[in-house]
């Protein structure tokens, strides 16, 4: 039966983006530590997929390719080959090669991208006379089964120790085929494909590559690790046709050797002295589903949302209206257990768009390593809170902006070898990539421990460019001179740089920030660290916000930007040179007036009440509003494209009165507010 490609493709290319994931991530983890036998498996593993995987849908060449890495990991797996850092560079550049051709795969082609030159230094790798270890002969394999049961190198022994200390079982399965058996190869390959169904097959003899070569006879050995027990083991290798003599063992001297490094380690035993181990297997229960559904699911919980605040304010009003009616309690109650059900419903929903920023930090490692090695600089790199959730919306924005705050930290921040060495510090650079959550916030950190900030340099740079008037710059600390930094077009780099000095700057990456609802600040410090720190609300489709009077009309300021709220005293707020100021904890800050900056219609006719101080991108100001009405969980509508166009808000809400407010983007209003010179800038 042919397969429909096109009804797979999606399938097929999710799958593999997820096992390009892990063989990056495995091959860093190899290149740091060769002898990891777990990396070295999980790379032969998805390698090994994903040619299956391609050469069902008819994608030859990448199948083929995938072969011939394959069988070079095969080598190394075994111990046939001395793993080097030829070789690693050679699974780097097929890695590029696989992504590239997957690429030319999601546009709709088939893959077929050249790969004869990095074909040819595959082979040159595996044929090297330097780099094959004794055991590389070609000798049949039907005289060493016995003995390759004792015969495991360093990798395959720490898959076994691995294994016993989960719990699992490691069975040696050996099993001969039928005289005269036709096809060799594809029923070698069925039971190894139904072994796999069971469990992980870590070595195989003869190797894999020999196998599908058919340089064997009748016999082979499998070697399994497995939560499945011996019966289950033996039956699935019976029941392939011309399959003879299956036995099926456990590998008693690989647990002998972990019971007894168990016991240096102080693993609990118990009265006969074996290792109580838990398996931290758990049974995967989870479906794959598309963005545009949960899209579609949290718009739903937003119009439950609303509707709840307006059944809320209805509630009450038929409550005041008639107290003491047995009805009305029992509204009110329905009302408390509504809204209870639709606030879990609604956590629940946030959490299916939540993913752990892992997502996005497993791309920087391999950055970080082919821009070290480009540059000749080292680099320990550290990665800490991957684990923290992030709404997907957000991370699928911040990609960009994160590397390139690592492309600047590893160029301009962090010094040559030779330079550090020189001021005392360790040759080998620092970069920290961290992120936690604090209050309803994630928190995403960049630091180094180069060279730092020069606050007197900045200063120069800006009077050459007359950004700022002298006198004031000569009074900015250094914290107000680093912000300078985020200006369009504003730099302190000597010359353009090919890593670093093209493309996304700092103004775009504080824009993407701020469009999110985040907020970006600089830290450094001279000759010590540069670290930048990103804040961002753990989701946009609903906020937190402070519903304000301006008049008769509402508005919604999110509560991230809301710095304090006070009533106005007339002798707090101060004129100086036409614009009105108040004082805000030891800071002079300008005072706007809602009511002027948006019109409103009437304002010569109510006075305002209460002050509001607000964050923005450049500085703290002050609003002043008719009243405040107080905290609201807001759903944000997003403004159409006629109204989107208007400075000053980033989307909508419907209040419990079934009215709508406004939500203000503080950020775009102050732009906004300079640009009609509501305010003195400079």
């Amino acid at each position: 039966m042919d397969i429909d490609v096109n009804e797979y493709r999606s399938v097929f290319l999710e799958e593999t983006r997820e096992l390009i994931d892990q063989f990056e991530k495995s091959l860093l983890e190899l290149e740091k530590n060769p002898n990891n036998p777990s990396a070295i498996q999980s790379l032969f593993r998805a390698a090994h997929t994903i040619k299956g995987s391609s050469a069902s849908l008819g994608f030859d060449s990448l199948a083929k390719f995938t072969h011939s890495l394959e069988s070079l990991m095969d080598m190394v797996r075994n111990s046939k080959l001395a793993l080097n850092q030829n070789i690693i560079d050679i699974l780097f550049k097929g890695l590029d090669f696989i992504q590239e051709a997957v690429d030319d795969i999601e546009q709709g082609h088939n893959g077929d991208i050249d790969s004869s030159d990095l074909v040819d230094m595959i082979e040159k790798a595996k044929t090297s006379p330097s780099e094959l270890s004794v055991s590389a002969s070609s000798s049949k394999v039907d005289k060493s089964i016995t003995r390759s049961l004792e015969e495991l190198n360093d990798i395959e022994t720490g898959i076994i120790n691995e294994a016993f200390i989960k719990g699992l079982n490691v069975f040696v399965v050996k099993f001969s085929l039928s005289q005269g058996c036709q096809m060799k190869y594809p029923r070698a390959y069925m039971v190894l494909k139904s072994l796999e169904q069971l469990g992980e097959i870590f070595k195989t003899v003869p190797s894999v590559t020999d196998i599908e070569q058919e340089k064997f006879d009748l016999d082979l050995v499998y070697y399994i690790v497995t939560k499945s027990s011996e019966d289950e083991v033996k039956n699935v290798v019976q029941s392939i046709a011309e399959v003879e003599m299956v036995e099926v063992m456990p590998y008693e001297s690989a647990r002998t050797e972990q019971i007894q490094k168990a016991s240096q380690e102080g693993i609990e035993k118990d009265e006969k002295g074996e290792i109580k181990v838990k398996a931290d297997f758990k049974k995967s229960q989870t479906i794959r589903i598309s963005v545009e559904r949960l899209d579609n699911l949290m718009n739903l919980v937003g119009e439950l949302v609303i509707d709840r605040t307006r059944l809320i304010k209805i509630s009450e009003d038929v409550e005041e209206a008639l107290s003491g009616s047995e009805s009305v309690t029992s509204l009110a109650e329905v009302t408390t257990h509504m809204g209870r059900t639709i606030n879990l419903l609604q956590d629940e929903i946030l959490r299916t768009r939540m993913l752990p920023v892992s997502h996005i930090f497993e791309r920087f490692p391999r950055l970080v390593r082919d821009l070290s090695h480009q540059l000749n600089k080292q680099i320990d790199f550290i990665v800490s809170g991957e684990e923290t959730e992030l709404d997907k919306s957000i991370i699928d924005e911040i990609g960009e902006p994160l590397v390139h705050l690592i492309r600047n930290s590893l160029d301009h921040g962090i010094e040559p070898p030779e330079e550090r060495k020189a001021k005392g510090k360790p040759e080998k650079g620092k970069l920290k990539l961290s992120a936690k959550q604090e209050e309803g916030y994630v928190v995403i950190q960049i630091e180094d421990d180069g060279r730092g900030l020069n606050p007197d340099k900045i200063r120069e740079k800006a009077k050459k460019r007359d950004i700022v008037s002298p006198n004031i710059l000569d009074q900015m600390d250094d914290q107000a001179l680093f912000e300078l930094l985020f200006l369009p077009g504003f730099s302190t780099a000597d010359k353009v740089s090919e890593v670093s000095g093209r493309g996304v700057g700092l103004d775009v990456v504080k824009s993407v920030v701020e469009r999110l609802n985040g907020s970006v600040s600089l830290s450094s410090k001279l000759g010590e660290y540069t670290r930048f720190t990103l804040k961002f609300p753990l989701t946009l489709a609903i906020i937190q916000a402070l519903l304000v009077k301006v008049g008769k009309e509402v508005y919604a300021l999110p509560l991230n930007v809301v710095l304090e709220t006070r009533f106005l005293e007339e002798e707090e707020v101060k004129s100086i040179q036409s614009q009105q100021v108040t004082l805000f904890r030891g800071e002079v800050l300008p005072v706007l007036r809602l009511a002027d900056i948006f019109d409103t219609p009437g304002k010569e006719d109510f006075q305002d009440n209460f002050l509001v101080v607000v964050s923005t991108s450049d500085k703290n100001v002050v609003l002043s509003v008719s009243d405040l009405i107080g905290n609201s969980e807001v759903v944000i509508k997003p403004l159409g494209y006629i109204v989107n166009r208007v400075k000053g808000f980033f989307g909508a809400t419907i209040l419990g009165d079934g009215k709508v407010a406004l939500i203000v983007d503080t950020v775009s209003l102050m732009s906004a507010v300079k640009e009609k010179n509501f305010i003195k800038v400079g």
